[in-house]
């Protein structure tokens, strides 16, 4: 995850995507990253189908990821497809108002029940419903495991759309709970952890209205309070009185070390109960009426 994090975006060369091809057409992962991760998924694939005693040969799944930079779009999926399996975030010709990729921040905003979309058996609704009846919210993500801490201040109206806000990350490693060896007291482990967890707001222009939690770890008493005490450094003690919503979202309706799979299970649960074909645009109706004759033979669809 620390390559990843510090790896510059991939620019992608006209040699670098024949190669990716070359090895793909040779039954090799793509890159060196996508067979590390394409392994990972195909353990995950076998201990599953043992566990279940099913075979999910070229079934399709969702993975949902951190926002790394050495990490792509394409390198997920081409993981997947090493694995065994197909995904429902890379299928070919997929409408532009679906996701490309699933950050966890977006995946757990959604497992933990906000602004999910009633209408989402219907395209045009569900577009409306995002547009106009869901307010945005001003995410801080907090993940905390053994081996990592990771958070992103992002803008959100939508879990499982196309996102629009940019999403600004840091990785810290050296505050991974089983770093703790390497303070010298526990105390000061804490402390540490406490400055890491301290938000940046100057790249969002706008007050965090949202805390949500992931991993392993978040959930220790000690990296709870150092938490607490990080954003009343960010936003004034005592924090929890300034807003009623951002003291609510600190007790999670998803167990944060499952929050993100469960969410990333509720967009392929959507994907798969959700037929592709074609759905009529919510303004059609009004527009023929509007428009007389002329529109008796224009009805406009959109392929989804």
């Amino acid at each position: 995850m620390l390559q990843l994090s510090t790896a510059p975006e991939d620019q992608a060369t006209y040699s670098s995507r024949l190669q990716r091809r070359l090895n793909k057409f040779r039954g090799l992962p793509s890159t060196l990253n996508v067979g590390i991760i394409g392994s990972m998924i195909r353990r995950v694939k076998q201990e599953t189908e043992a566990k279940l005693k099913i075979t999910l040969d070229q079934a399709h799944i969702v993975v949902t990821h951190p926002l790394l930079p050495g990490l792509s779009h394409e390198d997920i999926g081409d993981a997947i497809e090493f694995a065994g399996l197909k995904s429902w975030l890379h299928k070919p010709n997929i409408d532009s108002i679906q996701p490309k990729v699933l950050i966890e921040s977006r995946a757990t905003f959604g497992a933990n029940g906000y602004n999910l979309c009633s209408g989402y058996t219907n395209v045009h609704i569900c577009q409306e419903e995002n547009l106009e009846d869901m307010t945005w919210e001003t995410v801080y993500f907090v993940s905390l495991s053994r081996t990592v801490l990771y958070t992103t201040i992002v803008g959100l109206n939508a879990p499982f759309t196309t996102p629009w806000s940019r999403e600004h990350s840091a990785v810290h490693p050296e505050v991974g709970t089983d770093m703790m060896g390497n303070y010298s007291s526990e105390a000061d482990y804490w402390d540490a952890l406490q400055q890491k967890l301290v938000p940046e707001e100057r790249d969002t222009g706008y007050p965090i209205s949202l805390v949500l939690l992931a991993g392993d770890s978040i959930e220790i008493p000690e990296a709870r309070e150092a938490l607490m005490k990080a954003l009343g450094d960010r936003l004034g003690p005592p924090y929890t009185a300034r807003t009623s919503k951002l003291r609510a979202s600190l007790v999670a309706y998803a167990p944060p070390v499952y929050a993100a799979a469960r969410g990333a299970a509720l967009y392929a649960r959507w994907r798969q109960e959700v037929p592709y074909g074609c759905a009529e645009g919510l303004g059609c109706e009004w527009q023929r009426e509007a428009g007389g004759d002329s529109w008796k033979n224009s009805v406009v669809f959109s392929q989804y």
